[in-house]
């Protein structure tokens, strides 16, 4: 999976060159030239391999990742938001998120995982593509599955085996949801 963006940017600021540091690229060459070619090479092969996807010789879906769909989730949406709405590729790759969705919409997707999904159907929304992006069967089975409280035990407000900074996750997932 991609870093993401201000990870990419924060490791570009501690290149070093002996004692001068390195003329690093503004930040949207960076993002145009190196990562969304990524981002696009990822989303058209996890299209076409599913569930057999290996990245570096490793497989992607191997249960280690418990964020792992709402991770693809907001990579694909970042690329596919990018896109200038009249790229003939657009209309295609809308299609391959929403195969991608269906074929995630089930998977354990935990607490930052949830966050980062609702983030991406928040920005497909405000783009104007969820409904594109994502068909209505797989959408309801989000807004089952992309909720704070499967970790937030409503009868007394406590978290589930998680240390306390997880409610802001919580707080952050109940704000993404009433976006």
């Amino acid at each position: 999976m991609p870093f993401p963006k201000w990870l990419l940017a924060v490791a570009t600021l501690f290149i070093v060159e002996g004692s001068q540091a390195a003329t690093v690229p503004p930040y949207d060459q960076t993002v145009s030239a190196s990562i969304q070619p990524v981002a696009e090479r990822l989303l058209i092969q996890l299209v076409k391999d599913g569930r057999s996807l290996k990245v570096d010789g490793q497989p992607v879906f191997n249960g280690d990742d418990k964020f792992l769909p709402g991770k693809i989730a907001i990579g694909l949406a970042d690329y596919l938001t990018s896109l200038p709405k009249d790229d003939p590729r657009l209309p295609a790759y809308l299609d391959d998120f929403s195969k991608i969705a269906k074929l995630t919409a089930d998977d354990t997707n935990h607490t930052w995982g949830i966050y980062y999904y609702l983030s991406a159907l928040n920005k497909l929304r405000k783009a104007g593509e969820l409904d594109r992006a994502v068909d209505a069967e797989t959408l309801a089975k989000l807004k089952v599955s992309l909720d704070w409280r499967h970790f937030v035990r409503t009868s007394d407000w406590t978290l589930i085996n998680l240390p306390n900074n997880y409610y802001c996750v919580a707080m952050a997932v109940g704000r993404r949801r009433a976006a």
